[in-house]
């Protein structure tokens, strides 16, 4: 799933490579929560592919979306996260 905001331009990307096994350290997940909160003009584009991320983990994301207008583009492939999360996400 692929995710694009309005007004895409020069995109800063973080990516995460894949922990074994595939998964996203609390920790560095809290980090990216927290750059999301605070509009970091660095961070563009976000890829959490590959990464064990389900509906229990979005609600941190969706709470730094809400005030969030840096981030113009949030990849979530081969993820863990169903309809339900998926309208929770684009309904923020």
């Amino acid at each position: 799933m692929i995710l694009k905001f309005p007004h895409q331009t020069n995109y800063s990307q973080i990516l995460l490579q894949p922990q074994h096994p595939r998964r996203i350290l609390s920790q560095e997940y809290q980090t990216i929560i927290e750059q999301i909160k605070a509009n970091d003009p660095t961070l563009k584009t976000l890829n959490l592919s590959d990464q064990e991320i389900a509906n229990n983990h979005l609600e941190p994301l969706i709470i730094a979306l809400q005030n969030n207008n840096t981030l113009k583009t949030l990849v979530l492939q081969n993820v863990q996260i169903t309809t339900l999360g998926i309208v929770a996400l684009i309904t923020y």
